[in-house]
């Protein structure tokens, strides 16, 4: 009864220094926070970069410190009025080390992040081309971000132009395209993320893999989530998606968009969408109390049904 009672006090002390431990930790990283924010506020970028770095190593579990040092290297990239510059690449490159170091609840920032990559490469698209430098940049950015640009295949591809749809009566004929579709893309789930990869064997990015599943059913698609976007089709709402319409998320700016990821529809019930789609984990369905709940929902630019499955729909 002794020794009972003993092991008791025993799960008692270490349950209450976990719990304590966990409160002056939260305390802690709060404190932290308003400090390194005072001085962003302040404007005072070389003492923010300073007071980070010591916090980072003196409490290197933490996102915060990774986080404000991410922000004074995009600051110092944005204070370089002279565009294209190469040294604002060194101030990307900083920024970038720093964000992938963040956990989901910064993917905000990361998303940021990744558009001032975008920002920089077209900034050198719109200038006299230097190919040695951006090509560097295109794969630095798909290796980081887990994603494509078009761009990409002016140095990684034979060919530079997206093919073109193939003409309707080259799709089979089913009962329905659509289950068809889908099924076929079931089969993937478990396949790997493989930046630029358009093949189970190599493994799938985003569009690569839409292209792949679209492909099965005689319809060829760009290796581009953009790309993908802007092709012609049918716009629809959310809850009128059906399987197989492809589903857009990025940034829109006024009637321009920038898409950051694509994915098909699986299905819509009960106002419950599930996805299939590639992302770091690989060829997954995503529904509600997934990562869709929490990060991609919040995302989607549109739905759109290409007039292929669209001339399906018609014929039923």
């Amino acid at each position: 009864m002794h020794s009972r009672e003993k092991l008791t006090k025993q799960i008692f002390f270490i349950v209450g220094f976990i719990l304590i431990s966990t409160l002056l930790s939260a305390q802690n990283t709060d404190r932290i926070q308003k400090k390194l924010d005072k001085i962003y506020q302040d404007d005072n970028i070389n003492k923010l970069e300073k007071k980070a770095k010591k916090y980072k190593k003196k409490y290197p579990q933490l996102d915060i410190p990774y986080y404000y040092l991410s922000i004074v290297e995009i600051t110092r990239f944005n204070d370089i009025k002279d565009i294209p510059n190469r040294k604002q690449w060194n101030h990307l490159q900083k920024a970038s080390n720093y964000s992938r170091k963040l956990d989901s609840n910064y993917q905000f920032w990361k998303d940021s992040v990744k558009n001032y990559y975008i920002l920089y490469i077209n900034s050198w698209e719109d200038s006299t081309y230097r190919s040695a430098h951006i090509k560097k940049v295109v794969k630095t950015y798909s290796v980081h971000t887990k994603d494509t640009l078009s761009v990409y295949y002016k140095y990684y591809n034979k060919t530079n132009t997206p093919p073109k749809l193939t003409e309707t009566n080259n799709i089979p004929v089913t009962d329905s395209i659509q289950t068809a579709l889908i099924k076929y893309a079931s089969k993937l789930v478990g396949i790997p993320y493989k930046y630029a990869g358009e093949t189970p064997k190599q493994g799938f990015d985003c569009s690569g893999f839409v292209m792949y599943v679209y492909k099965s059913i005689g319809v060829q698609l760009p290796h581009s989530a953009q790309m993908q976007s802007q092709l012609k089709g049918k716009t629809v709402k959310l809850k009128d998606a059906k399987p197989g319409d492809l589903i857009f998320f990025g940034s829109s700016f006024g009637k321009k968009w920038q898409t950051q990821h694509v994915g098909i529809i699986y299905e819509y019930k009960k106002d419950e969408p599930k996805v299939i789609h590639c992302v770091s984990r690989g060829v997954t369905i995503d529904g509600n109390n997934s990562s869709w709940d929490y990060y991609w929902k919040e995302r989607i630019l549109f739905v759109k049904r290409l007039p292929q499955l669209e001339l399906q729909q018609t014929k039923k």
